[in-house]
């Protein structure tokens, strides 16, 4: 039979790490199951993070696996969750390696992701193609900066990355663009290119556009929008409430609409916000938060059945 551990984390990135930790020290028994997968492994670096701007992602979690060794409470398991079934009290997690049953799960599987149907742009994303301006945009400041999207995303980013870059290229897709958001980014000074974009070939320098009809630009870097989907099925299956994105609807300690699934980092989302908070900074808080929900719901579990086994 299998030994019920507190609480099972799926997904070994800072959230789930953070988790982890939070749950080490309150020496609950925690087992962590990580597929190996990581959202920004192909980053050059972490941003926007203090203490920590500029480290590798692998690096990051290199330096956090070595602090969680010294809580003996906490195992990592390399393995990847097929399913989970149960309640609270008795989830049970099947993977290639065996059953984990746990009285609760935090889900920080994470959301992945998919670029642009551009030939190259993959290749160059995480070094001169990103996301994100407050991840990557500085690493871009004072160079020309291709915006490649539709219009309401071009907008945005050219509000945000107007005192970083040198000059601003819009390259819409899916659709012309408006009258309106033509001139707003007109009054922004950046330039729209029509000709679509065919393919990028990206260096330490920056990255070539090749464009239809011939030619192609020279920029120090791009900025792309991503199409997103929750990285793992387990939220969908187990019948939480998501999201329009397919993120877990939590409340300010991760927990999910059905009662001992917790969620943090990528594939959360709090109630009150209109989208996912998808940053590093964001994912350690949301791991402190769900442990720390998950906890509380242990103990209160904990002293409901201590009050059942005192008689009358």
């Amino acid at each position: 039979m299998n030994t019920i551990t507190d609480v099972a984390i799926i997904g070994a990135g800072p959230a789930g790490l953070q988790a982890a930790l939070t749950l080490g020290r309150m020496h609950r028994s925690v087992v962590v199951l990580d597929a190996g997968r990581y959202r920004n492994d192909r980053a050059d670096a972490m941003h926007n993070l203090i203490g920590h701007d500029g480290q590798t992602p692998a690096a990051f979690r290199a330096a956090a696996r070595a602090e969680l060794a010294r809580y003996d409470s906490v195992r990592f398991v390399a393995a990847e969750v097929g399913e989970v079934t149960g309640a609270a009290g008795g989830f049970r997690l099947s993977t290639g390696e065996g059953d984990h049953v746990a009285s609760r799960v935090i889900l920080a599987t994470g959301m992945r992701d998919t670029l642009p149907d551009i030939p190259g742009i993959e290749a160059a994303f995480g070094s001169s193609v990103a996301h994100c301006p407050f991840c990557h945009g500085h690493e871009f400041a004072g160079r020309s900066v291709a915006l490649i999207g539709p219009g309401p995303f071009l907008e945005h980013m050219s509000a945000l990355m107007a005192p970083i870059a040198s000059a601003l290229v819009a390259f819409p897709r899916g659709g012309a663009l408006d009258e309106g958001a033509a001139r707003r980014l007109a009054l922004r000074g950046t330039e729209i290119e029509p000709a679509p974009v065919l393919s990028a070939r990206g260096d330490a320098e920056g990255i070539d556009l090749a464009l239809e009809g011939g030619g192609s630009r020279r920029f120090g870097g791009a900025l792309v929008q991503l199409a997103t989907e929750p990285a793992a099925p387990h939220a969908a299956r187990l019948g939480v409430e998501r999201s329009e994105l397919g993120a877990v609807l939590v409340d300010p300690f991760g927990r999910s609409s059905v009662p001992g699934v917790y969620a943090a980092g990528d594939v959360a989302q709090q109630r009150s916000m209109p989208a996912p908070m998808w940053a590093v900074w964001s994912a350690i808080a949301t791991g402190a938060a769900a442990a720390t929900g998950a906890l509380q719901d242990i103990v209160a579990a904990e002293a409901a059945a201590l009050e059942r086994a005192v008689p009358a």
